[in-house]
Protein backbone atom coordinates (compact mmCIF):
# COMPACT_ATOMS: atom_id res chain seq x y z
CA UNK A 1 0.00 0.00 0.00
CA UNK A 2 1.53 3.32 -1.06
CA UNK A 3 -0.90 6.29 -0.75
CA UNK A 4 -1.22 9.46 -2.87
CA UNK A 5 0.43 12.54 -1.71
CA UNK A 6 -2.22 14.99 -1.82
CA UNK A 7 -1.38 17.60 0.63
CA UNK A 8 0.66 18.10 3.44
CA UNK A 9 1.28 20.32 6.80
CA UNK A 10 3.62 23.32 7.07
CA UNK A 11 5.06 23.60 10.28
CA UNK A 12 6.96 26.82 11.78
CA UNK A 13 8.43 28.03 14.83
CA UNK A 14 5.77 30.62 16.27
CA UNK A 15 6.94 32.86 19.10
CA UNK A 16 6.15 30.22 22.26
CA UNK A 17 5.15 27.55 20.00
CA UNK A 18 5.15 25.94 16.89
CA UNK A 19 2.43 26.92 14.35
CA UNK A 20 0.60 25.46 11.05
CA UNK A 21 2.05 27.76 8.18
CA UNK A 22 0.51 25.77 5.75
CA UNK A 23 -2.12 23.24 5.68
CA UNK A 24 -5.10 22.41 3.06
CA UNK A 25 -8.93 24.71 3.78
CA UNK A 26 -10.30 21.15 4.75
CA UNK A 27 -7.80 20.35 7.56
CA UNK A 28 -9.61 20.13 10.49
CA UNK A 29 -8.79 17.84 13.20
CA UNK A 30 -10.32 16.25 15.88
CA UNK A 31 -8.11 18.71 18.59
CA UNK A 32 -5.70 21.07 17.51
CA UNK A 33 -3.90 22.87 20.66
CA UNK A 34 -0.21 23.59 19.45
CA UNK A 35 0.70 25.69 22.52
CA UNK A 36 0.31 22.86 24.77
CA UNK A 37 1.72 20.08 21.28
CA UNK A 38 -1.62 18.87 20.74
CA UNK A 39 -2.27 17.88 17.15
CA UNK A 40 -4.49 14.80 17.64
CA UNK A 41 -6.29 12.88 14.29
CA UNK A 42 -8.88 9.97 15.15
CA UNK A 43 -7.56 6.60 13.57
CA UNK A 44 -9.54 4.34 11.75
CA UNK A 45 -7.87 1.56 10.03
CA UNK A 46 -4.09 0.76 10.66
CA UNK A 47 -1.36 -1.85 8.57
CA UNK A 48 2.14 -2.21 9.47
CA UNK A 49 2.88 0.96 8.18
CA UNK A 50 0.16 3.58 7.26
CA UNK A 51 -2.64 4.81 9.60
CA UNK A 52 -6.31 5.95 7.92
CA UNK A 53 -6.73 8.99 10.07
CA UNK A 54 -9.51 11.36 9.72
CA UNK A 55 -8.23 14.81 8.87
CA UNK A 56 -11.73 16.52 8.83
CA UNK A 57 -14.05 15.99 11.92
CA UNK A 58 -16.68 18.38 10.10
CA UNK A 59 -17.69 16.02 7.04
CA UNK A 60 -15.67 12.76 7.82
CA UNK A 61 -12.92 13.18 5.23
CA UNK A 62 -10.02 10.60 5.63
CA UNK A 63 -6.49 10.03 4.66
CA UNK A 64 -3.50 7.88 4.98
CA UNK A 65 -0.50 8.70 6.85
CA UNK A 66 2.75 7.09 7.39
CA UNK A 67 2.64 5.51 10.85
CA UNK A 68 6.25 7.12 11.03
CA UNK A 69 5.27 10.15 10.82
CA UNK A 70 3.46 10.40 14.30
CA UNK A 71 2.48 8.31 17.60
CA UNK A 72 -0.21 6.40 17.45
CA UNK A 73 -2.44 5.60 20.64
CA UNK A 74 -4.94 2.99 20.86
CA UNK A 75 -8.15 3.96 22.44
CA UNK A 76 -7.36 2.35 25.97
CA UNK A 77 -3.62 4.02 26.29
CA UNK A 78 -5.27 7.61 25.16
CA UNK A 79 -8.37 7.54 27.62
CA UNK A 80 -5.83 6.83 30.51
CA UNK A 81 -3.92 9.68 29.28
CA UNK A 82 -6.49 12.63 29.20
CA UNK A 83 -7.26 14.93 32.25
CA UNK A 84 -10.65 14.10 33.57
CA UNK A 85 -13.64 12.20 31.62
CA UNK A 86 -17.20 13.00 32.10
CA UNK A 87 -20.04 9.79 32.13
CA UNK A 88 -22.68 11.19 29.20
CA UNK A 89 -25.48 9.39 30.38
CA UNK A 90 -25.09 8.66 34.54
CA UNK A 91 -28.81 7.45 34.73
CA UNK A 92 -27.83 4.88 32.32
CA UNK A 93 -24.11 4.39 32.54
CA UNK A 94 -23.85 4.85 36.32
CA UNK A 95 -20.31 4.20 38.46
CA UNK A 96 -20.00 1.03 39.68
CA UNK A 97 -18.43 -1.19 42.40
CA UNK A 98 -16.89 -3.96 39.31
CA UNK A 99 -16.54 -3.73 35.52
CA UNK A 100 -19.72 -5.03 35.01
CA UNK A 101 -23.35 -4.49 34.47
CA UNK A 102 -24.56 -6.39 37.35
CA UNK A 103 -21.87 -4.97 39.82
CA UNK A 104 -24.09 -2.63 42.71
CA UNK A 105 -23.79 1.36 41.97
CA UNK A 106 -21.51 3.46 44.00
CA UNK A 107 -24.26 5.77 45.42
CA UNK A 108 -21.11 8.24 46.30
CA UNK A 109 -20.03 8.36 42.46
CA UNK A 110 -21.88 11.20 41.59
CA UNK A 111 -18.88 13.29 40.61
CA UNK A 112 -19.55 15.04 37.16
CA UNK A 113 -15.47 15.24 36.55
CA UNK A 114 -13.95 11.95 37.08
CA UNK A 115 -9.92 10.69 37.12
CA UNK A 116 -8.84 8.03 34.69
CA UNK A 117 -6.96 5.04 37.00
CA UNK A 118 -7.16 2.19 35.00
CA UNK A 119 -8.80 0.46 32.07
CA UNK A 120 -10.38 -3.09 31.74
CA UNK A 121 -11.66 -3.87 28.15
CA UNK A 122 -14.83 -1.40 27.99
CA UNK A 123 -14.57 -0.38 31.34
CA UNK A 124 -12.49 2.33 33.35
CA UNK A 125 -11.72 2.62 36.94
CA UNK A 126 -11.86 6.37 37.81
CA UNK A 127 -11.63 8.63 40.87
CA UNK A 128 -13.68 11.22 41.72
CA UNK A 129 -12.09 14.65 40.60
CA UNK A 130 -11.13 16.26 43.74
CA UNK A 131 -11.69 13.33 46.27
CA UNK A 132 -9.07 13.19 49.07
CA UNK A 133 -7.11 9.78 48.17
CA UNK A 134 -7.76 8.62 52.28
CA UNK A 135 -12.09 8.25 51.22
CA UNK A 136 -12.30 5.84 48.86
CA UNK A 137 -14.12 7.07 45.82
CA UNK A 138 -12.85 5.19 42.93
CA UNK A 139 -15.31 2.72 40.75
CA UNK A 140 -15.89 1.49 37.39
CA UNK A 141 -17.94 3.12 34.42
CA UNK A 142 -17.78 1.70 31.11
CA UNK A 143 -15.96 4.19 28.72
CA UNK A 144 -16.96 2.98 25.44
CA UNK A 145 -19.44 0.50 23.91
CA UNK A 146 -18.56 -1.02 20.01
CA UNK A 147 -17.33 2.30 18.53
CA UNK A 148 -19.56 4.71 20.70
CA UNK A 149 -17.72 6.86 23.45
CA UNK A 150 -19.77 7.00 26.92
CA UNK A 151 -18.10 9.55 27.91
CA UNK A 152 -16.72 13.04 27.38
CA UNK A 153 -12.91 13.66 27.82
CA UNK A 154 -10.90 16.99 29.20
CA UNK A 155 -7.46 16.91 27.69
CA UNK A 156 -6.00 19.38 29.91
CA UNK A 157 -6.58 20.34 33.29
Amino acid sequence: MHPVVVDSLVFGHGVAHPSIDAAPPWFVPAHLKLDHDLLLLRAITMSASWVEVVVNEGDGRTAWVERAQGELRLWPDFILAVATVEVIDPVANPMRTKPMEQASIRADGTSALLTPLAVQGDWLLVRAHGSSHTLDTTGWVRWRKGDSLLVNYKLLC
